[in-house]
C-alpha cells in the first residue's frame, strides 16, 4: 500500500505575490482511465502526495457517486471506486436523486465535506453539507460508513436563498473559519448577476458574515479552495474566470484578482468548446478544474468534431468530464 503524506503546511506568501496563471502544456485531459470513468463530476479536492510523488485526490459526481483518482508522472491516472456501507447508503434514502457537488478535505483537521444539493419538495431540508466518515477513519480507505449532516445557524440564514437544485457549490475553510458558497441566484432571465459566500466560524458553526458577489463582478460561484487564512480561490463558473480573495480580519475585501480561463480540447488545443467549470483544488502551485458536462452545449458542432480523431468524438458524445490543471507563476 502507498503511504501518503497529508499537506499540514498552512503558510503562505501567495498574497506578496503577482501570479499569472498557465494553463499546463499536458492538460486538459479526459477523466477516464481504460474503462472506468466519472460522470458529471462536480467535486475535486487534493488529499495528499506518496512517497513515491504519486498524488491522490477524491472526485465528486453530481450523480451520487465518489471516486479516488491518483496521478502518476503527472498524466497517468488510476481512478478507484469509493463504496458506501448501509448506514451511509441510507443516510440519502428519501433523496429522489443524489446530487453531489463539492468535496473537500481540510487540511488541518484531517476532516471530508460534501455538499448535496437539494430537489423536488424537500430541497431546504435536504441541501446540506455532511462530514465524511471513512472506514477506520482514514481518509485512503475506499469506504464510507457515514455521513453526518453539519447544522449551520442561524439555520434561517443558512437556508435563506437555497432554490430546488441551488445550493452550495463552493464549500473550504482557512484556520478558523469555513466558507460556503452559493451557486447563485435566479432572476425571471436566469442567474442574476451575484451571489452570496458565507463565512462561519468552525467551532461554533456560526455563520458570522454574508458577503455579495455584486460588487465584485462574481455572477456564480461552483467552487471554493482556501490556501491560507483569509483567502479564497474560486470559479465564476458563467463566466469563465478564475478569481482570488483576500480578506482583512472582519471579513472586508482587501484585494480581488480574476483570470479568463480558456477551455480546450484535449489533445487538441486550437479547438474550444463550451465548459461548465465547477470544482477546484490547489496543490502547491497547482491548480486542478474540472469540468462537469453540460449536456445541452457540451458537443463540439459537426464541424469542429469532424477535424477530431474517432476517442475524442466518442468522448464528448458520451460526455466523459475533462480535468485542467493550470500552474501559478509568479
Amino acid at each position: 500500500m502507498l503511504s501518503f503524506l497529508l499537506l499540514w503546511n498552512c503558510s503562505s506568501d501567495k498574497e506578496a505575490k503577482v501570479w499569472r496563471v498557465v494553463q499546463d502544456e499536458t492538460y486538459p485531459r479526459w477523466l477516464k482511465s481504460g474503462d472506468y470513468r466519472t460522470e458529471q463530476t462536480s467535486g475535486i479536492t487534493f488529499l495528499g502526495t506518496s512517497s513515491n510523488d504519486e498524488k491522490s485526490f477524491l472526485l465528486s459526481d453530481d450523480i451520487g457517486k465518489i471516486h479516488r483518482l491518483n496521478i502518476a508522472s503527472d498524466t497517468i491516472f488510476k481512478f478507484t471506486a469509493i463504496q458506501f456501507s448501509e448506514e451511509a447508503t441510507s443516510v440519502f434514502a428519501d433523496y429522489p436523486k443524489l446530487d453531489f457537488e463539492e468535496i473537500y478535505f481540510d487540511k488541518y483537521t484531517g476532516e471530508v465535506f460534501l455538499s448535496v444539493e437539494g430537489n423536488e419538495e424537500k430541497y431546504l431540508e435536504q441541501n446540506a453539507i455532511f462530514k465524511v466518515h471513512f472506514k477506520n477513519n482514514n481518509v485512503f480507505k475506499n469506504e464510507i460508513v457515514n455521513f453526518e449532516k453539519v447544522v449551520f445557524n442561524p439555520k434561517e440564514i443558512f437556508k435563506e436563498n437555497i432554490s430546488k437544485n441551488i445550493g452550495y457549490e463552493g464549500f473550504t475553510s482557512d484556520s478558523k473559519y469555513f466558507y460556503l458558497a452559493l451557486e447563485g441566484r435566479l432572476s425571471k432571465e436566469g442567474y442574476a448577476d451575484s451571489t452570496f459566500i458565507y463565512v462561519a466560524e468552525k467551532e461554533t458553526k456560526k455563520i458570522v458574515k454574508v458577503i455579495s458577489t455584486k460588487k465584485l463582478n462574481i455572477h456564480t460561484v461552483c467552487g471554493l479552495y482556501s490556501d491560507d487564512d483569509y483567502s479564497l480561490w474560486g470559479l465564476d463558473r458563467n463566466n469563465k474566470k478564475l478569481f482570488n480573495i483576500n480578506f482583512e480580519p472582519g471579513f472586508n475585501i482587501k484585494k480581488v484578482k480574476y483570470w479568463d480561463l480558456r477551455t480546450t480540447v484535449p489533445g487538441f488545443k486550437n479547438y474550444s468548446y463550451t465548459a461548465s467549470l465547477e470544482g477546484i483544488t490547489l496543490e502547491g502551485e497547482n491548480i486542478y478544474i474540472v469540468d462537469d458536462p453540460w449536456y445541452q452545449f457540451f458537443i463540439p458542432s459537426e464541424e469542429i468534431l469532424s477535424k477530431l480523431d474517432k476517442e475524442t468524438v466518442l468522448n464528448f458524445n458520451t460526455f466523459v468530464p475533462i480535468i485542467y490543471r493550470y500552474k501559478l507563476i509568479n
